[in-house]
């Protein structure tokens, strides 16, 4: 599927992840291939469904929340990029690009001083990214 996306075939791409979610609908991976062909699409929304459908499965999938929150970046539907974030974080605390995106987010919301701290904890946490 990943080679499909690099050769711009997207249609294509969309339905390997629909046949490997026919074949193991109980394995989160084909949900979230379907995702990223669908976000590669602009079909946010659609991608949204999709990401929700893979964290029925894996509800502990750091990449699927990140990914999601991204998704509602892309979306401007900024409250839940938060909320997104904050699951992702929950997970994994570790991740520098999880605070500025949640950063992003807090940002457009006008939450000002909350985005400060995430950027705060993305620099500290990586001063080499640190943008």
């Amino acid at each position: 599927i990943h080679l499909m996306l690099e050769l711009n075939r997207k249609k294509d791409a969309l339905t390997a992840a629909k046949k490997a979610i026919h074949l193991h609908p109980e394995i989160s991976c084909g949900y979230i291939l379907k995702a990223k062909v669908l976000n590669s699409m602009g079909k946010y929304e659609k991608a949204i469904k999709s990401y929700n459908d893979a964290l029925e499965q894996d509800p502990d999938n750091l990449l699927t929340w990140t990914e999601k929150g991204t998704t509602y970046l892309r979306l401007g539907k900024y409250e839940q990029a938060v909320d997104s974030y904050d699951c992702a974080i929950g997970l994994d605390r570790s991740q520098f690009k999880l605070y500025n995106n949640k950063g992003i987010a807090l940002r457009h919301l006008g939450y000002h001083s909350q985005a400060l701290e995430c950027y705060e904890e993305a620099v500290r946490m990586d001063p080499q990214n640190a943008k």
